[in-house]
C-alpha cells in the first residue's frame, strides 16, 4: 500500500499453524524516505502467543557492485561481539573487541581486519558476527573514501550482524558482474 510519495507499507497475514507457528499473525513493514534517511518500521500482532524475529538482510557496497567492500572504512560503537561455532551459529560467548580485529571503535578499513589470523574470523570465514552496541544511535558508520559515500545506521535494537559477503559463490548479478 502506497501511503504517500515517500512511504510504502507491505503487509502479510500468516494463518494459524503456518510453518508450525501458533496464531493468526498480521505483520507489516513500512519504508519511509525523508531526505537522505530511510526508516524501516515493523509491526506484528497475533491472536496467540507465538515467536517472531523480524529483520532485514540489507547489504551495502558504497562504491558499486563491481568493487570490494575491503576498502570501505567501518566504525562500530560496540565493545563486544558474539562468538560463533564452525556452523556460524552464536555460541552464547561474548568477546571483548579490545586488541582484536573486531575493534572498529576507531574507524578502520575492513580489508585490513578481515584477513587477520583470528580464530573467530576463521570460523566465520570473515566477518559474520553480531556486534553489541554501546550507543543508542549512529551505531554503525560505513564510508567509501573513493566515492565519498557514507552510510550511517541507527537502530533501536541492541546490536546488529556485520557480514562481509564471505559465502558469495560468484553467481552473475547486476550488469553481468559476478557476486
Amino acid at each position: 500500500e502506497i501511503l504517500d510519495d515517500y512511504t510504502i507499507k507491505f503487509t502479510y497475514h500468516a494463518k494459524d499453524g503456518e510453518e508450525g507457528y501458533p496464531g493468526n499473525m498480521d505483520f507489516s513493514a513500512t519504508y519511509h524516505l525523508e531526505g537522505t534517511t530511510l526508516t524501516i518500521s515493523y509491526h506484528a500482532t497475533s491472536d496467540k502467543d507465538t515467536l517472531i524475529n523480524i529483520t532485514n538482510h540489507s547489504y551495502f557496497n558504497l562504491n558499486g557492485h563491481a568493487s570490494s567492500v575491503h576498502n570501505h572504512v567501518l566504525k562500530l560503537n560496540a565493545d563486544e561481539v558474539g562468538c560463533v561455532d564452525g556452523d556460524g551459529l552464536y555460541t552464547g560467548e561474548l568477546l571483548d573487541v579490545t586488541n582484536t580485529p573486531f575493534d572498529f571503535r576507531i574507524p578502520a578499513k575492513i580489508g585490513e581486519r578481515v584477513e587477520v589470523d583470528h580464530p573467530q574470523l576463521k570460523l566465520g570465514n570473515g566477518f559474520d558476527h553480531h556486534f553489541f552496541f554501546t550507543t543508542d544511535k549512529n551505531q554503525v558508520v560505513l564510508e567509501d573514501e573513493e566515492s565519498g559515500r557514507r552510510l550511517t545506521v541507527s537502530t533501536t535494537l541492541p546490536g546488529a550482524q556485520i557480514y562481509t559477503a564471505n559465502y558469495l559463490d560468484g553467481r552473475i548479478g547486476k550488469n553481468g558482474e559476478p557476486y
